[in-house]
């Protein structure tokens, strides 16, 4: 009787979510266009309004729009619906391979009785895949901070190098300061077994010196990539700065040009080599090879958030008061949990597990999932995602990241045997890893290298 209501549960489960999610898809179907509908309306309605709702950053690297279209940034429609008229036809359309921004922007303006809108199929992309005209951006960038009057007059091709001089290399000019979770995708043996991946936050406010203790940092420094490992030196986190963490070297331009198997074994062994005083105790070498050049072989999406002196104070405290003594479990004691507790600190009661897709385990898949759910209601946080670009090479790269049924379900040489024994059980499991719809971070641009490394390298570069 009990295993019937399990089923009957998990059946409701699944098709209660299938449901909705055919529900959204008509919906959003009826308020896409195609490019060629596009074209033609434009041709017999020359009073629509196009909308071009890329993010700052991605506008700079793609300089062309659709003849015709305003410009306004996902956060300015969010923050002033009113910039969209609702007695004329409005088209948005962005960049991105999924047309997530798009899809956002559509929804929050359906949500406010904006009924007259709709959604360009394939975005600018699939607008010139088709042969249609498109022009030069020209207009004055703005950036969504405070001190976009700074760059109120400048072109595109100069407000790149001054986004990144401003918000990127000099701390001591940031509107914000701001922490990156870093999701990692998975990898080894226990990546194949669990395609849950790991967890790390970046701080750009804190700094270590012995990699166990924060403090605040000085100028020049660019903050400490934080996370829980499997008791390196019987500790439980540590803290190392974020371009030897991504890449094993200590300036960008050391970064090289391929990615071979024996060359990052020999970057880490330098860097090894070249910090003896680094830590108390030297770690063991699997203990280095976590620490050090993670983004020759993982693929890793950096979820941006902003954070407050007040809020940064706040986790430099936690984190130092707290016994660093090593209490890894995989299932309730990762690095996922560790990256949960930080974020907790940081944004009270936002994070929490997933006790259906999960099953309890704290997962990578599920903080972005909280974050992006928080941000929805807290634009000020100026929720963004980048992608880190790999290096190229022949180094074995990671899996795809998934929750925990998710995982359970894509890793198909063990599902089968498993089934056999118990396939009731089996089948729920599975049917709850096809339903899980969580969101997952989906990068519409990608960070430079040099972000991750000390300020005074890149302004020098930069020169």
């Amino acid at each position: 009787m009990t295993v019937d209501l399990a089923i009957i549960s998990v059946a409701v489960l699944v098709a209660a979510v299938l449901m909705k999610r055919d529900r959204d898809r008509r919906e959003f179907e009826r308020h896409t266009i195609t490019p060629e509908a596009l074209y033609a309306l434009l041709a017999s309605n020359p009073d629509v309004l196009l909308v071009d709702v890329r993010q700052p950053l991605d506008l700079l690297g793609d300089s062309v729009i659709i003849p015709g279209s305003k410009g306004l940034s996902p956060r300015e429609v969010r923050e002033d619906p009113s910039l969209l008229p609702k007695d004329r036809d409005v088209v948005v359309y962005c960049t991105c391979p999924s047309d997530k921004t798009s899809r956002a922007v559509l929804h929050r303006a359906l949500a406010l009785g904006f009924l007259r809108i709709r959604f360009l199929k394939g975005g600018l992309d699939g607008w010139r895949a088709k042969g249609y005209p498109v022009e030069p951006y020209e207009k004055p960038f703005h950036l969504d901070s405070d001190h976009s009057s700074q760059l109120a007059n400048a072109t595109p091709g100069s407000a790149i190098r001054c986004v990144l001089f401003y918000l990127l290399i000099l701390p001591g000019m940031k509107v914000y300061a701001d922490a990156t979770l870093l999701i990692e995708a998975p990898i080894n043996f226990l990546g194949h077994v669990s395609s849950t991946g790991h967890a790390a936050l970046l701080v750009d406010d804190l700094c270590s010196d012995d990699h166990i203790h924060m403090r605040w940092c000085r100028a020049g420094e660019d903050g400490a990539v934080i996370s829980r490992y499997k008791g390196i030196n019987g500790y439980d986190w540590l803290a190392m700065p974020p371009g030897p963490y991504l890449f094993a070297v200590d300036s960008s331009d050391e970064i090289p040009a391929m990615a071979i198997t024996a060359e990052v074994n020999t970057l880490r062994a330098e860097y090894r080599t070249n910090h003896p005083e680094s830590f108390e105790h030297d770690p063991p070498e699997d203990g280095w090879t976590q620490l050090l050049g993670a983004s020759y072989r993982r693929r890793i999406a950096c979820v941006r958030l902003h954070t407050t002196a007040a809020q940064d104070e706040l986790l430099l405290q936690w984190l130092n008061r707290r016994p660093n003594k090593t209490h890894f479990n995989f299932f309730f004691s990762n690095c996922a949990d560790f990256a949960r507790q930080m974020l907790d600190v940081l944004f009270p009661r936002v994070v929490h597990r997933d006790f259906v897709f999960d099953f309890g385990m704290t997962t990578p898949k599920q903080l972005e999932s909280c974050l992006h759910h928080y941000a929805m209601r807290h634009p000020e946080v100026g929720f963004e995602v980048y992608e880190l670009p790999q290096v190229p090479g022949n180094i074995p790269r990671s899996g795809r990241l998934y929750g925990v049924t998710e995982s359970f379900v894509k890793s198909k040489p063990y599902l089968l045997p498993v089934a056999v024994l118990d396939p009731i059980g089996i089948g729920s499991v599975a049917a709850l890893g096809i339903a899980d719809h969580r969101y997952t971070v989906k990068a519409t641009a990608r960070v430079q290298d040099s972000f991750f490394f000390p300020s005074q390298d890149t302004v020098v570069a930069a020169r």
